[in-house]
């Protein structure tokens, strides 16, 4: 009996101890950095983290971020920006209950904005700049009243897009995931392509036409004579051209 009572008290040690690396103290701790920026293009590389993104002050970079958990932990995430890119991540190695990486990174205004990443929830609004993305493993992205010309691909995940003002949108999931664009103001080109989900566009009321290309009937007419394009289509989903209103 003895014997079972310490092989007992040692497995329980061992499991409180690994909980406890495995939480990596479990608190949160924020910090904010500022880098001096007057290029006209920023790469934001982001690896597994929460991103919001917004406008800023001119000629800098300002990041705030909070790390929870693991993420806190000497050398797990990463924050620097070198030759134009911005790079934000974080990298826990081993069996994690907790690591966690919020940021808020404000951007110069008119600045264009490249997103590059894996795993990371991008979220933006009120840019001005044209905005690129380069989405993979699950990462999803969602603009808000943008106003510069927009083209984002994830690859398996989805795409909003509401209130934008932008001329011309290209939005393409490449495996699943649904492409939702939402406009304030009539563009002159939007093209939105979901091979597993769906593809819906709303275009602003008003007497504008478009040449839309979309299967099936659809609710905004197709006018050949229109300036104006917008392609709508989903494998595996419902393509929908709408006005709102």
């Amino acid at each position: 009996m003895p014997p079972q009572r310490t092989t007992a008290t040692a497995l329980t040690a061992l499991l409180v101890a690994a909980l406890a690396g495995c939480q990596g103290g479990g608190s949160a701790t924020t910090d904010s950095r500022s880098f001096d920026f007057t290029a006209d293009r920023l790469v934001i590389d982001s690896r597994e983290v929460g991103l919001v993104v917004d406008q800023g002050a001119a000629g800098s970079v300002r990041v705030d971020r909070t790390l929870t958990g693991k993420a806190a932990d000497a050398g797990a995430a990463a924050l620097a920006l070198e030759n134009g890119v911005l790079r934000v991540g974080v990298d826990c190695g081993g069996v994690t209950l907790t690591c966690e990486a919020e940021h808020v990174v404000r951007v110069p205004p008119g600045v264009a904005v490249e997103f590059r990443g894996s795993g990371s929830r991008v979220r933006a609004e009120g840019l001005t700049g044209d905005v690129t993305a380069t989405l993979t493993d699950d990462a999803t992205i969602a603009l808000a009243e943008p106003s510069g010309t927009l083209s984002l691909d994830a690859t398996d995940s989805s795409i909003t897009v509401t209130a934008a003002t932008s001329p011309s949108v290209t939005a393409v999931t490449a495996v699943d995931g649904d492409v939702s664009l939402q406009f304030a103001s009539p563009p002159q080109r939007v093209e939105a392509r979901s091979a597993g989900g769906h593809a819906a566009v709303v275009l602003p009321a008003g007497p504008e036409t478009y040449q839309v290309d979309a299967a099936g009937a659809q609710p905004v007419a197709h006018d050949p004579a229109s300036t104006r394009t917008v392609v709508a289509h989903a494998g595996d989903g419902r393509a929908t051209v709408t006005k709102a209103g």
